[in-house]
């Protein structure tokens, strides 16, 4: 896991985004997402043996907080914007960070916002 964002200083990891990978998609599901893991066998769904995960937990003032988890195919093409952060482990793309960078400030948006609409960044096209 690598800490990406932690602005508030909180150190039980609220507002926080942090970026895991590649982990073994079947095995994290298994753990953090049991319902849409069996909801995705049902449908027969072939998961990618390895995956990216992008976390964000963010709270404000009132007392609102919204936890948003991601998780993406590691061979997907993400945007090839540079990432900002130094010293990346060497199991971490800096694509996945920028892209979990654009989450968290979409996250954010949606937070302020008199809708709630989270509208997430686009991941592009699968690498051949």
């Amino acid at each position: 896991m690598h800490v990406v964002d932690n602005t508030r200083g909180n150190l039980n990891r609220r507002d926080c985004l942090t970026v895991m990978g590649p982990v073994q998609t079947q095995r994290y599901l298994e753990l953090a997402a049991p319902d849409l893991l069996a909801d995705l066998t049902a449908r027969n769904v072939a998961l990618p043996k390895a995956a990216y995960v992008v976390v964000d937990e963010y709270g404000i003032e009132n007392g609102a907080f919204t936890f948003v988890r991601a998780v993406f195919a590691s061979d997907f093409k993400l945007p090839s914007e540079a990432s900002s952060q130094d010293s990346l482990p060497a199991t971490v793309k800096p694509e996945a960070v920028a892209w979990g960078v654009r989450l968290a400030e979409a996250v954010r948006s949606s937070m302020h916002s008199l809708s709630g609409t989270l509208i997430l960044p686009a991941v592009t096209a699968k690498a051949n």
